[in-house]
């Protein structure tokens, strides 16, 4: 019920200004993670040194996978931050003109984001994540004035399958870019003998950063394929269509980490495919409470603890039927004879 309102609420914009100062505070809370802070200018130092400040955009991004898999999260985190800024009450940001306005607020938001990793010792400041988030609330504000016009659209059934096309060609090139594939059978038994089996495992080898900020990546990015499935292909309302868009999650998850097996840039784990097919389920479940029938709040029936004779008082008293036989006080008419 509380999605189902939501989703109302995005439709008649009304919720944007609500979400927008919180999901500012979530994207600065996730710059300053592991909030391991120092402010000792020896760590300052040892933190430029080894690469973890860069100021020349893209000097930090060795191959083209790499900027695509940076521009693909940037786009993931500053996206919505720009889908929000039209449901603002303000006639600047609908204006034929306002696109300059919402650049210069992109770019102070993302620069502000990376200087609060300045003090975060394991955080790379990147000006290259300012370049890409900037570009990316300008894509999520120009989608986000496109939403009336195209509100007809995304009701059509077609749209559905163009939406799964969309979705597919963006999980691929984020999964699987470069695709140099390696086919050999001693090279592919390798890799296999090299995937972790525990949960988490892989997720926590680096930083408690890395392993929340996979888990928040994996998870936007199979969130909206469960959502697709449940409004255009499987029906959410119902159980087994939650089960079905859960099998089929899993299925493509399973797939794109088998494709990186043979990928020697990409690493194969068996926790993205559960945190992926979680993050299917998400959608699945957000669609199923979308699509949940609205039941009328006008007629209810009474609760049945509450006695009967409580409620007499609240109907009208019945009109009792008249009586031949009973006694009258009123006279027999007149009747005149000839």
């Amino acid at each position: 019920d509380w999605f189902r309102r939501t989703w109302r609420s995005v439709r008649e914009g009304h919720v944007g200004t609500q979400l927008l100062p919180g999901y500012l505070v979530l994207l600065l809370l996730l710059q300053m993670m592991p909030f391991d802070f120092t402010y000792r200018f020896e760590e300052f130092s040892l933190k430029e040194e080894q690469g973890r400040v860069i100021l020349v955009p893209f000097a930090g991004t060795p191959s083209l996978s790499a900027a695509l898999s940076k521009a693909g999260t940037q786009l993931l985190y500053f996206g919505p931050l720009g889908f929000l800024l039209t449901f603002l009450k303000a006639p600047w940001v609908a204006q034929r003109g306002a696109w300059w306005a919402i650049l210069w607020l992109g770019f102070l938001v993302t620069a502000l984001c990376e200087m609060v990793q300045l003090p975060v010792f394991t955080r790379t400041s990147d000006t290259t994540d300012v370049l890409l988030g900037t570009f990316a609330v300008l894509v999520g504000w120009r989608v986000g004035l496109m939403r009336a016009a195209w509100w007809p659209v995304l009701q059509h059934p077609a749209f559905g399958g163009i939406a799964l096309v969309a979705w597919g060609v963006f999980a691929l090139f984020l999964e699987w870019w470069p695709f140099n594939f390696i086919e050999e059978a001693e090279y592919l038994q390798q890799r296999w003998s090299g995937v972790r089996w525990v949960l988490f495992a892989d997720y926590y080898a680096g930083t408690d950063y890395n392993a929340f900020n996979q888990f928040v990546k994996k998870t936007l990015l199979f969130l909206p394929l469960g959502l697709i499935l449940g409004l255009y292909v499987l029906p959410a309302r119902r159980l087994m269509g939650v089960v079905g868009i859960v099998l089929v999650g899993f299925v493509v998850s399973l797939t794109l980490e088998a494709g990186q097996l043979a990928l020697p840039d990409r690493f194969a784990s068996f926790t993205d495919v559960l945190v992926e097919t979680l993050g299917c389920l998400w959608g699945a479940l957000l669609a199923r409470s979308i699509q949940a029938p609205r039941t009328s709040r006008l007629v209810r029936r009474p609760p049945s603890d509450v006695p009967i004779d409580h409620l007499r008082g609240l109907l009208p008293a019945p009109i009792p039927e008249p009586d031949d036989d009973a006694p009258t006080d009123r006279e027999p008419p007149l009747r005149l004879y000839p």
